[in-house]
């Protein structure tokens, strides 16, 4: 693989550095305008090929809470339950 530096060839300087400059410009605008019309802690967003994904910090509701213990409670006791039964 070194020989990929020797093969990479900048024909625009300028060029290149304005197309950085505004890369980094809208970036910014887009993190701008997320917090803005989010009024959540953002946490982290990335832009890939789909859009623009976001994390925000939120607590889940009290019933997602007891369902996510109540489930696998459900499933453990189901699961003595059909090994205890004779066969």
């Amino acid at each position: 693989m070194p020989g990929i530096l020797h093969t990479m060839h900048v024909t625009n300087v300028p060029g290149l550095l304005f197309l950085l400059v505004v890369w980094i410009v809208l970036c910014r605008c887009t993190h701008l305008a997320i917090t803005l019309l989010r009024h959540e802690p953002l946490v982290g967003w990335a832009i890939g090929p789909f859009g623009v994904t976001v994390m925000f910090v939120h607590e889940p509701s009290t019933l997602l809470i007891w369902l996510s213990v109540i489930g696998p409670a459900l499933c453990r006791g189901g699961s003595y339950i059909s090994a205890s039964l004779p066969a």
